[in-house]
């Protein structure tokens, strides 16, 4: 019973409040349940218990289970009523523990909605999780959920008190472009690169006009950088500009920290037809264009690298799971999840195949847990 699963995430857990009066069972039982049969290829309550009743031996040489398993309606109540913002706090406190931060790592945020967390007939909207992703460790950092997606706004914010970012670089969509978001992000000690759209018309037309203008003049304040891909039919041109001399502009100063506006010209070829798109950015940095590119890049790594395994691996989208707190704390172990399946580095296959791997084979189980 003295084992420690990955870096005492039960621990960190056991901060939650506990509503229920004179429980058969503890939270961190319960817990310890969901979070094992989740990563071992459960995907709903009910296939949670049928899971943990099939490994009752081995979750008992692990937690004490006097009672035996909980039915999937004790399970299904207890994550009902857990406080989803606390429970996001300890996830939070358990990736602040187990996952030292990188200095310079690019931490792309971005929010993913829970399709399936909707209910027309209840006039329930679908949940929107807004998350921080490390691409440095390639784990998601903390998340916070927020009822809409324009709620980002407010959720964000929240999201960067909680985390340690100093010395990171933060990346955000154009919906994430508020002068309040690059305060806080200035005064948590990090930078960023933010998206500029027509959310933000007026800085918007000031960056583009001012691009324009250093095109015509030929101008040598402006710093290039191309990149070019190919295969599969495809060929894209990306070209980076940046111009650091920003003291004629005006409304950057609205933005904390703002030193240097970028563009990237996307340029691709699909079957004989090109298509052109351009992009307007403001940084709190002088950057070096490899920098600039690789900030831009690494942006759709929390696309790519967690909320595609969570659709494909963990099902997230199909999952019709929507009374009360339970999407929300659902959302949070698969994320557990998902960060303890990549940290296990002996099979080199896939999310998904490593979620079966530990649904058959106890042993694996505890190398993803980290209590072998």
């Amino acid at each position: 019973m003295d084992q420690e699963i990955n870096i005492s995430i039960i621990e960190h857990f056991k901060g939650i409040s506990d509503k229920r009066r004179e429980p058969f069972y503890q939270l961190s039982e319960i817990l310890t349940i969901v979070i094992c049969a989740t990563i071992a290829g459960a995907d709903g309550i009910v296939q949670i218990v049928t899971w943990a009743e099939n490994h009752l031996a081995w979750l008992e040489s692990i937690i004490e289970l006097p009672y035996g398993i909980p039915s999937h309606d004790t399970i299904g109540r207890v994550l009902s009523i857990v406080d989803p913002n606390e429970f996001e706090q300890c996830f939070i406190n358990w990736t602040n523990a187990a996952f030292k931060r990188t200095n310079g790592d690019i931490i792309p945020i971005d929010g993913k909605v829970l399709r399936g967390s909707y209910d027309n007939k209840s006039g329930i909207h679908a949940i929107n999780v807004v998350g921080a992703f490390s691409t440095a460790n390639g784990v998601l950092l903390g998340q916070v959920k927020t009822e809409t997606k324009s709620n980002e706004i407010i959720a964000i914010p929240k999201l960067l008190q909680m985390l340690n970012i100093k010395g990171c670089i933060i990346t955000i969509d154009a919906m994430g472009c508020q002068t309040d978001i690059a305060s806080e992000i200035i005064k948590k000690g990090a930078d960023y690169v933010l998206a500029v759209k027509d959310n933000q018309p007026t800085l918007h037309k000031e960056i583009r006009e001012t691009f324009e203008a250093a095109f015509e003049e030929n101008s040598e304040k402006l710093d290039f950088y191309e990149t070019k891909e190919k295969g599969h039919g495809r060929e894209e041109i990306r070209r980076y500009y940046c111009i650091n001399d920003i003291e004629d502009l005006e409304k950057v100063d609205d933005f904390s920290g703002c030193s240097a506006i970028g563009m990237v010209e996307s340029i691709r070829t699909v079957n004989g037809k090109t298509s052109i798109e351009t992009r307007y950015f403001i940084l709190s940095f002088i950057a070096t264009m490899e920098l600039f590119a690789q900030c831009v890049r690494k942006h759709w790594c929390i696309e790519n690298s967690l909320h595609w395994i969570l659709d494909v691996a963990f099902r997230e989208d199909q999952s019709r799971i929507r009374k009360d707190n339970t999407p929300a704390n659902m959302a949070t172990i698969r994320r557990v999840g998902v960060n303890m399946l990549k940290q296990e580095k002996t099979k080199n296959v896939g999310i998904e195949t490593k979620r079966k791997a530990a649904g058959w084979n106890t042993k694996y189980l505890e190398k993803v847990l980290g209590i072998c």
